[in-house]
């Protein structure tokens, strides 16, 4: 008799599988509708799922065959291909696991091509790439038999006709942290996902690579370890030696174990698919190790061909990678290039010391690195910079090694090249960990053996930590180091000859401007920096320089000077797409007033500089153009609108570290909390303000005709002695505590409404909890049931945020917002994160950008 719908025993390999899985079907719903859909669908006569040992394509098959029971009268059949050594054995175990009589005188494939012929078969052929030949066999074998198809498992597609292939990457997250809460509840029905163990689940299974074996493997432990003890285990001991549980020696697993040696451990998983690549893609692996994040063509040539190798080679061997699912494409959206799970990363570079290769590929790998940060050094350019933005992972896992090996000369190189990106993109707190360390590094190098570091990448490295440094609160609290930091840049700059480094170094003068107060020192690097620029002969200098001696021209009252080096600069910025003049010396003509005498007509809009500042990727000037526009709202009387862009800019400000970009929504929300007569909350936002306002002298620069007023008569409104002790207060709150207070009362004010472009996608707005509709509650309470505090997390928890973001966000505990969880789920009588988020979305709490 012919086999049943459910996988059966292998013919003649001495294997059983149960007649039906004995754990739920977890994470892969759309694989198994296409898969399905495949199998059902005529004329499709061979379909290969590829992936990575232990990705669960096996698993996948299984699950189809039961799936599409009625599709095959002929049944399922199970053929287990690993461990067969003749391809001609094939044959014999297709008739062995049909029950094939075979009659004398007849040839057994006529007699399997009749049987299939008249009894359509599903043919499971698990590892069919592991025995040459055998796939043509097969193929062969079925060519005449309408209906019969077979459902082929491997490490890559088989190349034959007709091959429609299903590649099987790991498991998002979700789905895996899904897999691990199913498979960990089999075997301690005590555990359950809790905000308590949740991040540390995910985290598991991002560092697991969502590869479903690893995460059933780790499941496994769950009555042993917990979620982060395993995280830390992992930390000390890596993941590769990750295994199923042994009781006595066996194999203690949650399915019949199949013997597999493969599926003993991640190493072992990953080792079976290293095998079956080719000696150059071996090679080509275990070099793309060293990478941090993922790797370009360019990169991959100059760190991993290595002498011989030809670009045809090299690209024949990363497809070949790609193929047995070892390396991923990244896709163009997400910077493109090529890239290495971690699982895999890690067993790659344990084959570098085996074959001798680690200490040049490093060497080839610092070198490219180095050489790709270069292209930033001549002059800022938006989009040199932003192409360093794909290549963040690996300049600051370089620069950890020259910092590690004490090589200081070519980490202050590497950190001025990198330091622009910083600045554009807001990584200002980025510059603490580095560019003071490799500072003090070279100084003591210099008190040591004078002359023993180069003075460029000093100067470079001085000017950098300026110009990022003055973003910070603590700029305040070192004007003299400061100071001390811009003669050294310049000082330096002009022992190493470069006008380029010199220019820099002026630059970082003016930047510095704001903390040093030294006006006199900024006029004369302005002029000096001007001619310099002109006599480059580079545009983009020129332009940067006329931006920047405008700035300096208004700040000394020289405002007809201001307006026509401004207008010169805009011009030059325009015709050169200079984006970063072109913001700064945008918004300075912006705030000065409309009848000032020689202003151009076409003086950017705040709408225009935000436009330019979204496009460009300038984080940094986004964050005080939506500052702005928070500003320019409240004036017009459209608080909610306001609020929206005060949430986005507070937001920011606060992942940035930008002082500057902190104060200008404050001064925003104090129109509309004068307004309401809120003088508490008047007196909190000025605390920071006027912080801001003692170390940078224009944080509210075209605001104080409107701003001083109001904090005025707000003291007055609230009484000298009480506005006072609360100014008091919040200042010795410190700013991440004003500017989560900030945030939170911007968010008070919001309503549901549309912002107009451009808006970033990643910085979405959030409208405030709305009244429900008018049918009525569909679950428990109703808002008015729920504290302000309450909504509040409710609204981030319908959001995605985690218990730990929420926290960071709020500005309370992570487990004060878990007891705001038990209390919110308790009212709205709703059984967890889940639900209450589709409560949320029902009753009108969460608006459409969500």
């Amino acid at each position: 008799m012919h086999s049943t719908a459910s996988p059966v025993p292998g013919a003649q390999d001495g294997r059983r599988r149960p007649s039906s899985t004995l754990t739920s079907f977890v994470g892969r719903e759309t694989e198994i509708g296409g898969l399905v859909s495949l199998l059902e669908r005529d004329g499709v006569r061979l379909i290969t799922i590829t992936g990575r040992s232990g990705a669960g394509k096996t698993r996948l098959a299984l699950e189809a065959a039961g799936r599409t029971a009625q599709r095959f009268p002929g049944g399922a059949v199970f053929l287990g291909i690993d461990g067969f050594d003749d391809a001609a054995l094939v044959l014999s175990m297709v008739a062995a696991a049909l029950d094939l009589r075979l009659v004398g005188g007849v040839d057994p494939e006529d007699a399997l091509r009749r049987a299939l012929r008249y009894t359509p078969t599903l043919l499971i052929a698990d590892d069919l790439d592991a025995l040459p030949g055998a796939a043509a066999v097969l193929a062969d074998l079925v060519e005449v038999s309408a209906g019969t198809v077979i459902l082929a498992t491997a490490a890559a597609p088989l190349r034959l006709p007709g091959e429609q292939v299903l590649r099987l990457a790991p498991l998002p997250e979700s789905p895996a942290v899904a897999l691990f809460a199913a498979r960990a509840g089999a075997v301690d029905h005590a555990f359950s996902l809790t905000d308590d163990n949740v991040e540390a689940v995910r985290e598991l299974c991002r560092r697991l690579d969502g590869l479903p074996l690893a995460v059933e493997l780790a499941a496994a432990r769950a009555a042993t370890l917990s979620p982060a003890a395993q995280l830390a285990m992992l930390e000390r001991a890596g993941t590769l030696d990750l295994g199923p549980r042994r009781r006595g020696g066996r194999i203690a697993s949650l399915e019949a174990d199949d013997g597999r040696e493969r599926h003993a451990d991640l190493r072992a998983a990953i080792g079976w698919s290293h095998r079956l690549a080719g000696d150059r893609a071996q090679v080509l692996l275990r070099r793309m190790g060293i990478f941090e994040g993922s790797a370009s063509l360019e990169a991959l040539e100059a760190v991993c061909a290595g002498p011989g190798c030809t670009a045809g080679e090299l690209l024949d061997a990363l497809m070949e990678l790609v193929d047995i699912h070892l390396v991923e494409p990244v896709r163009e959206d997400a910077g493109g290039g090529f890239r290495l799970l971690p699982t895999i990363a890690e067993f790659a570079c344990e084959q570098l010391d085996p074959a001798g290769e680690r200490e040049s590929t490093e060497a080839a790998y610092i070198e490219h690195v180095m050489t790709v940060a270069a292209a930033t050094r001549a002059v800022r350019d938006a989009e040199r910079v932003n192409a360093l933005a794909r290549e963040q992972e690996n300049l600051h896992a370089v620069l950890a090694k020259l910092v590690e090996r004490g090589d200081t000369a070519r980490g202050l190189t590497l950190a001025a090249d990198v330091a622009p990106l910083w600045e554009r993109h807001g990584y200002f707190p980025v510059t603490r960990s580095w560019l003071d360390r490799l500072i003090a590094d070279a100084e003591a190098a210099e008190a040591a053996a004078a002359g023993s570091i180069p003075t460029e990448p000093h100067s470079r490295a001085l000017s950098w930590s300026v110009l990022l440094d003055a973003q910070h609160e603590a700029a305040t609290e070192h004007r003299a180091e400061v100071t001390r930091r811009v003669e050294a840049a310049v000082r330096l700059a002009r022992e190493s000859g470069s006008a380029v480094t010199l220019l820099l170094a002026f630059s970082a003068t003016l930047g510095a401007l704001f903390v040093t107060r030294d006006l006199a020192g900024a006029i004369g690097a302005a002029q000096e920096g001007l001619v310099l620029a002109t006599a480059t002969g580079d545009p983009r200098w020129t332009t940067e320089f006329e931006a920047v001696s405008a700035m300096v021209a208004q700040q000394a009252g020289d405002i007809p000077t201001a307006v026509a080096l401004g207008t010169a600069a805009l011009d030059r910025a325009r015709v050169g797409g200079y984006s970063d003049p072109f913001l700064r010396v945008g918004w300075m003509m912006s705030v000065l007033p409309p009848d000032t005498e020689g202003l151009p007509p076409d003086v950017p809009t705040h709408a225009e500089l935000l436009a330019v500042a979204t496009e460009a990727g300038d984080v940094a000037a986004q964050t005080w153009l939506r500052g702005g526009e928070a500003f320019r709202c409240m004036i017009a009387g459209r608080t909610a609108e306001g609020a929206q862009w005060a949430v986005e800019t507070l937001e920011l400000a606060r992942r940035t570290g930008s002082w500057f970009g902190g104060a200008l929504p404050m001064v925003a929300l104090v129109l509309p909390a004068a307004a309401a007569g809120d003088y508490a909350t008047v007196a909190r936002l000025h605390a920071t303000v006027s912080r801001v306002q003692a170390a940078v002298a224009t944080a509210i620069s075209g605001h104080t005709d409107r701003y001083f007023p109001l904090v005025a008569a707000a003291r007055v409104g609230m009484g000298p002695g009480a506005f006072d002790r609360v100014l008091s207060e919040s200042m010795a709150a410190g700013w991440d505590a004003n500017l989560r207070a900030a945030e939170a009362y911007a968010r008070s004010l919001l309503r549901p409404v549309a912002l107009p472009e451009p808006t970033t996608p990643a910085l979405a707005m959030v409208p405030a909890p709305a009244h429900a509709p008018a049918g009525g509650l569909e679950l428990g309470d109703g808002p008015e049931h729920l504290t302000p505090r309450e909504l509040d997390v409710l609204h981030e928890l319908a959001r995605g945020h985690t218990n730990n973001e929420i926290a960071e966000h709020l500005g309370m505990r992570p487990k004060t917002v878990m007891h705001h969880s038990v209390s919110i789920y308790a009212k709205l009588g709703v059984r967890g994160r889940a639900e209450a988020t589709a409560w949320a979305f029902r009753n009108g709490l969460m608006g459409s950008d969500d």
